[in-house]
């Protein structure tokens, strides 16, 4: 069977086929339908769907230490898989010790494919957590 997917796998990459997301599929498949008969839908287009997720990081330490503020970009960027933007502060506050044009955080916007796999890890990894964390307690008691 993984012979199989493997062999698959590696003919769709000679042929330039993409293999869909399997949170992608299933919205696809079964959520589009399932919300369209529920809510009684004429139009494909009002089914609510993702657009973009963006992920966002301030970064309070940059102003006193700028390798901390190398390493949130470089972690937010393996965490993503896309360059983060770097957001600059607009306006200059005393009390912060913040000048205006200063780095203070970093984004990054995921779209489409991307925005999928991150999101099927996201919520993989979530329901894994709390699935640990539930069974832990059952232990404890």
């Amino acid at each position: 069977m993984a012979e199989k997917k493997a062999a698959k796998a590696a003919e769709n990459k000679e042929v330039g086929v993409k293999e869909v997301n399997r949170l992608k599929k299933r919205y696809i498949e079964e959520v589009v339908p399932a919300l369209k008969k529920h809510f009684d839908y004429k139009n494909v287009n009002r089914i609510p769907k993702l657009e973009k997720i963006v992920v966002n990081a301030g970064i309070g330490d940059a102003k006193d230490n700028s390798k901390s503020f190398q390493i949130a970009v470089e972690e937010l960027k393996s965490i993503t898989g896309q360059k983060p933007l770097v957001t600059h502060a607009k306006k200059s506050v005393a009390n912060f010790k913040l000048r205006e044009g200063q780095p203070v955080g970093a984004k990054v916007a995921l779209r489409n494919d991307r925005m999928y796999e991150f999101m099927d890890k996201l919520i993989s990894i979530a329901v894994s957590y709390t699935h640990l964390r539930a069974h832990e307690t059952v232990l404890d008691l």
